[in-house]
């Protein structure tokens, strides 16, 4: 016992010394995250996202500094690199909209790349799969191991919790989680690598669960895939109709399971297994007439919409499959480092290249779109775009929520001459969401074959009671009135489309025609102090607080409503 405790010390000062930045970060982060635990501190947050970065940069830089020295020039390559990521973080949590999605993934996508091409830049060829099979194995391990742990303290904690009287709050589940999640599986994972390459290099025996793996799981989920995409191929071509756009990700899911698939088998194409070569020759050929497919999906969402970054990046990983499908169905001298190098490469110009990064080229696509569509709608007086005009439904959700686009981008001023002084000064005093932008057209006209829908929402949260009997919320059926019941009935969202009260069994009144009628006059989203509506049944006078009412209108040319939480007040 007082062996292996000598032992496992040891190692923890191996890792240590061999991986100071990498243990340094990931506490980092886990101090961080832990301490952001109910204070929504952006500024924590932005350092969290900093350090976990750091972690996979790092140990790339580490695997780096093995096989090729430069320890201090990488090493601040490094910290310049963080430094350089934490700045181009927003400063608010308001300003963290989805765009920074697509600038982040694809970021720690690259931090990822580098651990796995990190030691083989200059084109080594030698245990580069054996490597990245090991690298792969221990972030399995790293996994199943971490959630063993952190499952096993959370029951602990439990125990002491409930056995003990002792009251845990659930923020501290919440630090245990990212204690282990964070600082826990990175020290984990270092241990599986032990001293790096060495150990990562180190030739073993395939692995069963691998072959098993792939052989029983992986390929026959792309069987699946190529049928079914194959089937869809077929209807569309007899049909002659267009591809729908959610194609386009099945067949990227398909071309992904199969190239990691095939990294997977990679070693046994030079044994006497079969199956192994029938699928690595004939997988790369099957991907070729579904990657038609997927270009004509994409290019035809292109053509009608232009680009956002989600199909920028679609497009980008089209190309990449088209260049790696090619390259594996072709070449004869083929090479396994092509598969993460070229996605780096890929990943590296949609993110820096001038001019034709995704976000550059989706900022031009969607002016370009803007322009064409008040030009075509004649939407222009004077220069300038007249929210007074007439516009269709679809057009003013278009545009609303094109304009949204560039607002959620901080991006706006690219449109500054499409608008008036006047609507410039209320696009520009905050984030502006399509709802929001669409509310500023004040003639739509809404088309009963197709499908819409316009919110009225009150911004009030009090409301006067005073002069009323009885108040009643929305999840009570029947109010008991003394000797008398009033029923609710609200079936404005189904069959009847109905919202009727009945006051016992003889008197009832159908407030449905005074909602349509205020209704009528919502062209779109609005926001309104307070909506309400009064009327009266048998002696008692009631007036209905709502919170919202929607209007939903269906291709059909069907309608239904959607009045949310409201609240009654009722008196003699």
């Amino acid at each position: 016992m007082e062996n292996k405790f000598s032992k496992l010390i040891s190692e923890c000062k191996t890792l240590l010394i061999n991986y100071p930045f990498v243990l340094l970060l990931s506490l980092l982060a886990t101090i961080f995250a832990i301490s952001n635990v109910g204070n929504s501190n952006f500024t924590l947050t932005r350092l969290t996202f900093t350090s976990c970065l750091g972690i996979s940069l790092f140990l790339g830089i580490r695997m780096f500094q093995q096989r090729f020295g430069y320890s201090i020039p990488s090493t601040i390559i490094g910290v310049l690199g963080l430094v350089g990521f934490y700045f181009l973080l927003p400063n608010s949590e308001n300003q963290f909209t989805h765009f920074y999605f697509f600038l982040l993934a694809p970021i720690y996508l690259l931090s990822h790349l580098w651990v796995a091409i990190a030691p083989f830049l200059t084109g080594e060829k030698k245990d580069f799969w054996e490597y990245n099979k090991n690298l792969f194995i221990n972030l399995v391990s790293t996994l199943i191991f971490t959630t063993v742990l952190t499952l096993g303290l959370f029951l602990a904690v439990f125990a002491v919790d409930q056995l003990f009287n002792i009251t845990i709050n659930n923020s501290f589940y919440q630090k245990l989680f990212l204690f282990t999640g964070i600082f826990g599986s990175s020290f984990i994972y270092l241990l599986f690598i032990g001293n790096g390459l060495k150990k990562l290099e180190t030739s073993r025996e395939y692995p069963n669960i691998l072959q098993v793996f792939t052989q029983f799981i992986l390929i026959p989920l792309l069987l699946i895939y190529a049928v079914i995409l194959y089937l869809y191929s077929g209807k569309i071509l007899v049909q002659w109709e267009l591809p729908k756009g959610w194609v386009s990700y099945l067949v990227l899911i398909y071309s992904v399971v199969g190239i990691l698939a095939f990294l997977l088998v990679y070693p046994l194409l030079n044994t006497a297994k079969s199956w192994v070569k029938i699928f690595s020759k004939s997988f790369f050929f099957s991907l070729i007439p579904l990657l038609i497919l997927l270009y004509t999906a994409i290019l035809v969402r292109l053509s009608e919409y232009g680009f956002t970054e989600p199909r920028y990046y679609v497009l980008m990983l089209t190309i990449w499959i088209s260049f790696i499908t090619l390259y594996f169905c072709f070449s004869k001298a083929s090479s396994l480092q092509i598969i993460p190098k070229s996605l780096a490469i890929a990943t590296i110009f949609s993110l820096a290249c001038p001019y034709f990064n995704a976000f550059s080229t989706s900022l031009r696509s969607q002016k370009s779109q803007i322009e064409k569509m008040v030009k075509e709608k004649n939407l222009l007086q004077n220069g300038t775009l007249n929210f007074q005009a007439k516009i269709d439904n679809d057009t003013a959700e278009a545009i609303a929520s094109k304009i949204s686009f560039f607002s959620m981008r901080s991006k706006t001023e690219q449109l500054q001459a499409l608008f008036s002084t006047s609507d410039w000064a209320a696009l520009n005093q905050s984030i502006l969401y399509p709802s929001t932008v669409k509310s500023m057209f004040t003639d739509i006209r809404l088309e009963k074959d197709n499908y819409y829908r316009v919110t009225l929402s009150a911004t009030n949260t009090q409301i006067e009671v005073s002069g009323y009997q009885f108040v009643a919320k929305s999840n009570m059926d029947n109010i008991i009135l003394g000797k008398d019941t009033l029923a609710i009935k609200n079936t404005l969202s189904g069959e009847e489309k109905k919202f009727i009260i009945h006051l016992n069994t003889t008197e009832s009144i159908d407030i449905t025609p005074q909602i349509k009628a205020l209704m009528s006059k919502v062209k779109s989203d609005q926001k309104v102090p307070e909506i309400t509506i009064e009327n009266h049944v048998g002696q008692y006078h009631f007036k209905i607080y709502f919170d919202f009412i929607s209007l939903y209108n269906e291709d059909n040319g069907k309608s239904f409503y959607n009045t949310g939480d409201w609240i009654i007040l009722i008196k003699k």
